[in-house]
């Protein structure tokens, strides 16, 4: 699906994709096309492959999913599970400072910092929603961006 895309660099001896690359053609799509989009909720556990196979019988849309809704990065621009939630709270709060578990204290502030993120990002998350066009809309699209794709080399930047 993505062999023409403009490939480039990212540590010696491995590229990758740049799937990113014709962000306007779909922000257009989405801009232009705004009252034809239909809000879904998104629950823990979705994935945009299962979304794309729910709505369109086929999960080869997941990747137009995520860029019609600004995902950029699936690990953390998307919904959640409970204990993905409670590890990046853990992993936030001790970003933030190096804590001493010996101490009572430090460690009663500690739990007190990952609760309220819990609780900020819980509350995001359950508010998640995505726009999702039709199945003939995204067909459509899908077959505008094969054929831009189709323009591209296959050169490494």
């Amino acid at each position: 699906m993505f062999r023409n895309y403009p490939q480039f660099l990212y540590e010696p001896g491995k590229t990758i994709v740049n799937m990113y690359n014709m962000m306007k053609f779909v922000d257009d799509f989405v801009a232009n096309s705004a009252a034809r989009l239909k809000p879904r909720p998104l629950t823990p556990g979705d994935t945009p492959e299962d979304i794309s196979f729910e709505l369109y019988g086929d999960d080869r849309y997941w990747f137009l999913i995520l860029l019609m809704n600004g995902v950029k990065d699936p690990f953390y621009d998307w919904v959640k599970t409970d204990d993905e939630i409670h590890e990046y709270s853990i992993a936030y709060v001790d970003a933030q400072q190096d804590w001493d578990l010996n101490n009572p204290i430090a460690v009663t502030e500690r739990q007190a910092l990952i609760d309220a993120k819990y609780t900020e990002v819980s509350q995001e998350n359950d508010q998640m929603t995505i726009l999702v066009p039709d199945k003939d809309m995204m067909q459509v699209i899908y077959n505008e961006w094969q054929r831009q794709a189709s323009l591209f080399g296959n050169d490494v930047r």
